[in-house]
């Protein structure tokens, strides 16, 4: 494997792993049945993406990326003070969109940036954006 497959794989990891961290942060805030289905079918499906991630990292000899204790803490705190402010699901929804938002940027921009990256590596990050864009759809009701 190449360098640029390896890049993009630990990218995904590391994004597959703040969107998991960030509905862990969230689930037990939201009063909406609707809205915990939605963060549970999405987790779901980022874990299940994130097994596959493992899987073709562990190929390559490579292990994931996951967020510094920095990048935790700041997501953390970010959480808390959102959700003291808009507590409500509508704030919650807000805020799990501006991941999501992040996410789809980002992996687009390492799409672009990785070119040399094995086919397999580009589906899933293409799989992941589909997640992510899926999510967005789900989550505008709630805006």
């Amino acid at each position: 494997m190449n360098k640029d497959t390896i890049k993009l794989l630990k990218e995904c990891d590391l994004g597959v792993n703040m969107g998991i961290i960030s509905f862990n942060d969230v689930y037990k805030y939201i009063k909406s049945s609707t809205l915990k289905e939605i963060i549970l079918k999405s987790k779901k499906t980022h874990l299940e993406l994130k097994k596959e991630l493992m899987i073709l990292l562990k190929e390559c000899d490579e292990s994931g990326k996951s967020p510094t204790f920095f990048v935790k803490c700041m997501s953390f705190c970010k959480t808390k003070m959102r959700l003291l402010m808009h507590g409500n699901d509508q704030g919650i929804a807000n805020l799990i969109t501006d991941g999501a938002n992040m996410g789809v940027k980002s992996l687009n921009k390492y799409l672009n940036r990785y070119v040399r990256a094995s086919d397999e590596s580009k589906e899933i990050t293409k799989r992941i954006i589909q997640e992510e864009e899926q999510l967005l759809k789900d989550l505008r009701r709630f805006l």
